[in-house]
């Protein structure tokens, strides 16, 4: 396993969290469109999907 993906799959889980966040926050504050907030928030459940696969692949190399 190589030595980064414990830190890999941590950033990304923050990165798609923190997009998700924004989105919410900044789709409430007026600033950012429905059809904008629809893509961030596909881009942060990506990144999160992402983390968990990785996070499995952890789980099974040990």
């Amino acid at each position: 396993m190589p030595f980064y993906l414990p830190i890999l799959t941590w950033a990304l889980a923050l990165a798609g969290g923190a997009a998700a966040l924004g989105a919410a926050v900044m789709k409430g504050m007026g600033l950012l469109s429905p059809p904008w907030a629809g893509r961030l928030y596909g881009l942060a459940y990506a990144l999160m999907g992402l983390s968990v696969v990785l996070f499995i692949i952890r789980g099974f190399t040990g």
